[in-house]
């Protein structure tokens, strides 16, 4: 598994990276130009190289981060609640001090099924991986939007 250090500090922010190794779908959607909620998400993207590498996931503030139990044991989501329109979330699931970012999505209703299997599979990938020594990171180039 090819993971993108976003960060670290007292954490180790990292993001999933395609199989390949060149795509970080998580940047695509946080920082792409695609539709909806455009400045949301690019907050969320500053909370997660900012604030979360020195104070971790603040598991006890549901407005930020929030567990997907009993849906998936050991996934949470990032939260960002604008006032009006789709609200924006980032899946991920944690190691020790290391928080991995699989995917993240607009919210209108549920959170989409797919994602939150995707997000446990990839959980499930990274520990057999990280058991098989399998598991490479490479740093986030600070140039990049």
């Amino acid at each position: 598994m090819r993971l993108l250090r976003l960060r670290r500090a007292a954490w180790d922010v990292l993001a999933l990276l395609t199989y390949d190794g060149e795509t970080c779908e998580l940047l695509d959607f946080l920082l792409g130009k695609r539709e909806g909620q455009q400045a949301v998400r690019r907050g969320l993207y500053s909370f997660l190289k900012e604030t979360v590498p020195h104070y971790g996931p603040q598991e006890d503030n549901v407005e930020l981060c929030f567990r997907m139990h009993p849906y998936e044991d050991g996934v949470f989501e990032f939260r960002k609640q604008p006032r009006r329109g789709p609200k924006v979330r980032v899946l991920f699931f944690m190691d020790e001090k290391r928080i991995i970012c699989v995917n993240g999505f607009l919210k209108t209703d549920m959170t989409p099924p797919q994602k939150l299997k995707e997000a446990a599979e990839a959980r499930r990938r990274y520990f057999a991986d990280k058991r098989r020594g399998r598991v490479t990171i490479t740093t986030l180039v600070e140039d990049q939007p």
